[in-house]
């Protein structure tokens, strides 16, 4: 395969970033054509409607070891403040939102949390659930509801949705009644289908694509979503492309080639969505920000910041077993991904990257 190399990007630094970056992803809720000035000795991003602006601004970064408590930026509190002047670095903080983001959330009117795909959204989900049966102070109640959120690795998010998503690369029709009832999961056979299998059959060649682009010309402003365009342009051939992939397999690498692909559409998926494009950190104020590598700690301060009592058997956060390279194997599943592909995922991500002190060693 032309242009391939060992990829361990756990071992990577930040400092492989992006002269300019402009965001523009029409449809999820954030301010269009937002010029994004980061500059270094490597890349230059060129976004998907394909423009450039080059700037002379250099933006020292800061390397956060989410591993342990070593961290240059060790608080969910001291998070946020970094969160704000990187924004403020690279030129972000002009406008602000009254309105919370879409995936934004208040639980008990106390604490108000922007939800990212594979950044623990169902932990978050049985937490307000566990709220709603406690009694709170009324003093606490009276007050401002605090801003957090949660976020992740991107790398880490990308390898959570494909175990996820794509079942680990097993085949699809393992996805049954006792799969999903181990697995704690709620997601119909045929919602996985339209959502996540026949659109990955599509980008992978296997299935053609005339009918998806063909609709997709024809009505890519009424699309809302990946389903509802690929219900309209494969509704009718639904029979016939479950005999023929039922038992369908899905490769890390063509996962990543997916999602790449589905950015060109303009239609991402949340689970991969960039958490500045779900939650907009820039445009929105957040008091605290939490990282699931290090969730069970960053939520007890949380609770304790904001003086609510939970019993230790109620806890929603299960721990994210880490090591110092990552998780015991998520590097492995990058080891044969191409250079330029993951530069593609490194330019998609790169205000992640910067926003919330994450290095390309995870």
């Amino acid at each position: 395969m032309c242009g391939v190399r060992t990829w361990l990007p756990f071992l990577y630094s930040l400092n492989t970033t992006v002269n300019t970056t402009t965001v523009n992803t029409p449809g999820h809720n954030i301010p269009v054509n937002t010029t994004v000035n980061i500059t270094d000795n490597t890349t230059t991003v060129n976004t998907t409607d394909n423009t450039t602006t080059v700037h002379n601004t250099t933006i020292n970064t800061i390397t956060l070891n989410t591993t342990d408590n070593t961290t240059t930026v060790h608080t969910i509190i001291e998070r946020a403040s970094f969160l704000h002047q990187q924004c403020s670095n690279l030129g972000l903080s002009k406008g602000t939102y009254n309105k919370p983001p879409s995936g934004f959330f208040v639980i008990k009117g106390i604490l108000g949390v922007c939800r990212t795909g594979k950044g623990a959204s169902f932990s978050w989900t049985k937490l307000e659930w566990l709220l709603e049966e406690s009694e709170i102070n009324e003093n606490i109640k009276s007050l401002k509801p605090r801003a957090v959120i949660s976020v992740r690795h991107p790398l880490r998010r990308l390898v959570s949705a494909y175990r996820d998503k794509y079942l680990g690369g097993l085949p699809i029709d393992i996805y049954n009644d006792t799969y999903r009832e181990k697995k704690d999961l709620l997601e119909s056979w045929y919602k996985r289908w339209y959502n996540y299998w026949l659109p990955a059959l599509i980008s992978s060649g296997r299935v053609s694509s005339e009918h998806l682009y063909a609709t997709y010309n024809n009505n890519s402003s009424s699309f809302e979503d990946m389903q509802e365009l690929i219900i309209t342009a494969y509704g009718g051939s639904e029979k016939i492309l479950l005999k023929t992939f039922q038992k369908a397999t899905f490769s890390f690498e063509q996962f990543i080639h997916h999602v790449l692909w589905t950015h060109e559409l303009k239609l991402p998926d949340f689970h991969w969505l960039p958490i500045f494009n779900t939650c907009h950190p820039c445009f929105y104020h957040y008091d605290y920000v939490i990282h699931l590598e290090t969730v069970q700690e960053d939520v007890r301060d949380l609770l304790s910041l904001t003086h609510i009592q939970l019993n230790s058997d109620e806890y929603p956060f299960p721990a994210l077993h880490v090591t110092k390279e990552g998780t015991s194997s998520d590097s492995f599943y990058f080891a044969n991904i191409p250079s330029h592909v993951m530069q593609r995922i490194f330019q998609i991500y790169a205000l992640d990257f910067k926003l919330f002190g994450y290095s390309k060693n995870a």
